[in-house]
C-alpha cells in the first residue's frame, strides 16, 4: 500500500488573497455566496458519526453492478 501524502492547506497572503477576491467578483456567472445566503445554510444535525454506530466500510463492486444496479452472476 502506498502511504497518502498529508494534504496542506496553503493560505495566501493578503495581496495574493486581494487578487483572487477581485478575480471572484469579476466572473458575474458565479460570485460568491453574500453573508445573507450563507447564514441561510445550517450546520447538519443529528447523531455524529461517534455515536451513531454505524461503521464506514469500503467495498469493491464490480463494474456490472454499479452500471446495471446488479449482478449478470447468479449466486
Amino acid at each position: 500500500m502506498l502511504a497518502h501524502a498529508k494534504q496542506q492547506i496553503e493560505i495566501p497572503l493578503d495581496d495574493e488573497d486581494a487578487l483572487i477576491t477581485a478575480a471572484a467578483l469579476s466572473d458575474l456567472d458565479n460570485l460568491p455566496l453574500t453573508d445573507h445566503e450563507l447564514a441561510q445554510f445550517s450546520q447538519r444535525t443529528g447523531r455524529t458519526r461517534e455515536r451513531s454506530g454505524t461503521v464506514f466500510a469500503t467495498v469493491p463492486l464490480a463494474t456490472g453492478v454499479i452500471a446495471d444496479g446488479h449482478s449478470h452472476r447468479s449466486v
